[in-house]
């Protein structure tokens, strides 16, 4: 069975054991805009690859949605919309 976060508080154990930044640590880059995305996309590609059992959309889906995954993960934000681009949506 493959295993991935599926809420904020998964997403911020995910976050913390694979990029070693714990809740406060990353809340505060997130609150100064200085959140490592790159870091986390190079994360991702590496633990979500499709070689893994992973779907091959789903690193797709998590960079599209990268500012609202951080959003709903760290500012109480909405889920994001994994079908299609969340940029449209309000917050």
């Amino acid at each position: 069975m493959i295993d991935y976060p599926t809420d904020p508080s998964e997403w911020q154990t995910w976050i913390a054991t694979h990029l070693g930044y714990d809740f406060e640590s990353a809340l505060k880059l997130y609150e100064k805009h200085l959140f490592p995305q790159s870091e986390l996309l190079d994360a991702w590609e590496r633990e979500f690859d499709s070689s893994n059992g992973y779907s091959p959309d789903f690193v797709p889906a998590l960079t599209r949605n990268i500012e609202g995954l951080l959003r709903w993960v760290y500012a109480d934000g909405q889920e994001p919309n994994w079908k299609g681009s969340d940029a449209d949506r309000c917050y």
